[in-house]
């Protein structure tokens, strides 16, 4: 599906397409909302790689190894024997399991302080905002780039 103009418009300023009936304070909850969470993923990118790509490789992963652990892929063990040694391969790559448990951590510092602690609040704030300068004076904190 490609986009108008118009449609490609909504989305970079709102995050998705509109319905058409919503208000000005609606429109400007949304469009803050966006922001923030643009803004958010940025200082993520910057820590902890949340690239399309990872999320992917990672979604993969997870849906392959969960189907082996539900017995949905039982009747190929080339898959099975492949997983385990991918598995192991980057269990290694990634220094064991110590390191990853490290960058782990790190992961849930930053998704702790970025997301939870000021998106998701920004974003309750937006919700409970009554005017359209409500909403545009939430903000997040600058995030130091490491």
């Amino acid at each position: 599906m490609y986009l108008t103009d118009e449609q490609q418009h909504q989305m970079e300023l709102y995050g998705r397409l509109l319905a058409g009936t919503e208000t000005e304070l609606e429109l400007a909850k949304l469009a803050r909302t966006h922001y923030l969470k643009t803004k958010m993923r940025q200082a993520l990118a910057a820590q902890i790689g949340d690239y399309g790509d990872n999320i992917t490789d990672t979604t993969r992963a997870l849906v392959l190894g969960e189907a082996i652990r539900l017995g949905l892929v039982d009747d190929f063990p080339a898959a099975i024997d492949g997983y385990t040694a991918y598995v192991a391969t980057m269990l290694e790559g990634y220094g064991g399991a110590e390191a990853i448990l490290g960058v782990l951590q790190t992961n849930v510092s930053a998704l702790t302080n970025i997301l939870v602690g000021q998106y998701y609040a920004a974003k309750t704030a937006i919700e409970a905002a009554e005017t359209v300068e409500d909403v545009q004076a939430v903000d997040v904190e600058e995030i130091p780039q490491e």
